[in-house]
């Protein structure tokens, strides 16, 4: 066989890695995608509930060894302070952007970053539908009229759902210009 030979079929062979790296590339961008649109739906039932006040739904999107902070809350001392901040805030509306989520770990591990402000439902703040994709902006307008707070969410796929492992709530203050 002719050098000619060689080199040919060892631009075949790259051309056809080249193809399998880019296919299997973009397959698991999608399913990244994918899962980052369940785990913002996750985010959007779980705000659903919380102005329902349905602690117990709630709390089934908790594996069994979640943590929150402040306060190193496991889910029954979680279910507590829900109770008395939903008694505090009566009927109630959740505002937030759209939440930022980084799926890690081969898609079985996730992180959400989620903005957010509660509002008693009678009080509303105009123009945040239309900032829902631009998550600067939303804040900035938020931060002039309300409290303004941040949920970190560490999501873990177990039986091909996703569930809340740890949370954490910060107040974000100095945000006004």
């Amino acid at each position: 066989m002719n050098r000619c030979h060689f080199l040919h079929r060892g631009r075949e062979f790259m051309k056809r890695a080249l193809f399998l790296i880019l296919f299997f590339s973009l397959l698991s961008a999608c399913a990244s995608d994918g899962e980052t649109s369940v785990i913002r739906n996750t985010i959007q039932n779980g705000a659903a509930l919380a102005e329902k006040h349905d602690i117990r739904a709630l709390t089934r999107y908790l594996t069994p060894d979640f943590t929150a902070r402040p306060g190193d809350l496991g889910p029954k001392a979680l279910r507590g302070v829900l109770f008395r901040a939903f008694q505090s805030y009566g009927n109630f509306k959740i505002y937030y952007p759209r939440p930022l989520v980084d799926i890690i770990d081969s898609n079985t591990s996730a992180k959400a970053t989620v903005y957010f402000v509660i509002l008693r439902k009678d009080h509303v703040l105009p123009g945040l539908k239309a900032l829902y994709d631009d998550p600067e902006g939303w804040m900035a307008a938020v931060s002039r009229k309300a409290d303004l707070y941040e949920l970190e969410l560490t999501f873990t796929k177990t039986s091909g759902s996703w569930k809340v492992r740890r949370a954490r709530m910060n107040p974000l203050k100095g945000m006004s210009p």
